[in-house]
């Protein structure tokens, strides 16, 4: 699950070059963007700011890092800024350590790993906690020695949605009824590791760059609010941060969109829905020319809603006249059981990743 995003003045830097104080060549204009992939270093989970070597930001779910470290104890440095905190998830040698959490405020340094084997590990760390609440920095490992980053499997994942898409409460369990739910949104129940999308990756040995924000839709906004749609944050390499911006080097083989819930929350959206997916999805495949995307809904809807947002998206299949794009339907989650907000638990993210990955396998021959 990796997506560099390193820059030729990065590179410099890197490797003893003096680096570069201004725009490089390619972007002679001094506005922000986000490089290509660099082979051999750490290699970038998602969308990342890397114009400084020493400080990489990043923002959305799962985003993060993996590398190749060598040492019994490993530890890096980490901050999080314009938020109380935030959770990460790190993986050694394909073990799921124990979560943890990094307040707002100065860098702190976190052991990722201790009493491990002598020489080389691979390392994994994700960012746990939704884009919308600041972002973090890497600033490097303090304890443990560089080696490089494995390679990667060359396939490439793009998640598109809200909360669901972000994992919101699926740490949460949450048995109805009574239906007053008691269980709200926090850092501490919202795992993108935990993810239907970062389970799919792992099903279909990809890599996966979510692009979601809770409570936002592809024409309104759950509150009905008509500026909280995707589309608006799309191009952001940092969340909701307007800058810098995503150059979209990377082009994924799959895009999986499931926007709609919020869209319906306040009853049928109608038409307008169609028009904005359509448009979004112009974009998308302006970006990525050869991508398969799949267009999906839940499993958060509910009949007699759910048809009506399923016909919807059928309709916006057919509009694009695109073979390669594709609808699959998800089946709705159990309400007696769920995560908090009655958004789905890790075991429905497992449920939903069971009919994405084959669907997805079936169509590229992964």
């Amino acid at each position: 699950m990796i997506l560099a995003a390193l820059g030729t003045c990065v590179l410099a830097a890197l490797f003893g070059g003096s680096g570069c104080s201004k725009a490089d060549a390619a972007n002679p204009g001094g506005t922000p963007v986000v490089r290509a992939t660099v082979p051999g270093g750490v290699r970038w989970l998602g969308r990342v700011d890397a114009h400084d070597p020493n400080a990489v930001k990043f923002a959305w779910s799962a985003t993060g890092l993996v590398a190749t470290v060598s040492g019994t104890k490993i530890s890096a440095n980490l901050q999080t800024e314009g938020a109380a905190s935030a959770f990460f998830q790190p993986v050694i040698d394909g073990k799921v350590g124990p979560r943890f959490e990094v307040p707002g405020g100065p860098p702190r340094t976190i052991t990722l790993g201790d009493g491990l084997s002598p020489g080389d590990h691979v390392v994994e760390l994700y960012r746990e906690t939704e884009g919308m609440y600041g972002h973090s920095v890497f600033g490097g490992f303090v304890e443990g020695t560089l080696k490089g980053a494995p390679a990667p499997s060359g396939r490439l994942v793009e998640i598109i949605g809200d909360s669901i898409s972000a994992g919101y409460g699926n740490l949460g369990n949450e048995t109805h009824p009574p239906w007053d739910n008691k269980c709200g949104f926090s850092f501490e129940t919202e795992s993108a590791y935990q993810s239907y999308g970062a389970m799919v990756g792992r099903a279909l040995d990809a890599e996966v760059s979510i692009v979601a924000r809770s409570g936002w839709g592809m024409y309104r906004a759950g509150s009905g609010d008509l500026g909280g749609v995707l589309s608006s944050v799309y191009a952001n390499a940092l969340g909701t941060e307007t800058a810098p911006a995503w150059n979209f080097e990377r082009k994924p083989d799959v895009v999986l969109v499931n926007l709609g819930t919020n869209d319906g929350s306040k009853g049928d959206p109608g038409s307008a829905y169609e028009d904005s997916y359509v448009a979004f999805l112009h974009t998308v495949r302006g970006h990525y020319p050869g991508a398969w995307i799949f267009l999906t809904l839940g499993p958060m809807t509910s009949p007699p809603l759910l048809a009506q947002m399923r016909a919807h998206i059928a309709k916006v299949a057919t509009a694009l006249g695109d073979a390669k794009v594709v609808v699959v339907e998800l089946p709705t989650q159990d309400p007696t059981s769920t995560g908090c907000d009655y958004h789905p638990n890790v075991a429905r993210d497992a449920a939903m990743a069971s009919v994405l990955a084959p669907a997805i396998r079936a169509k590229l021959g992964w």
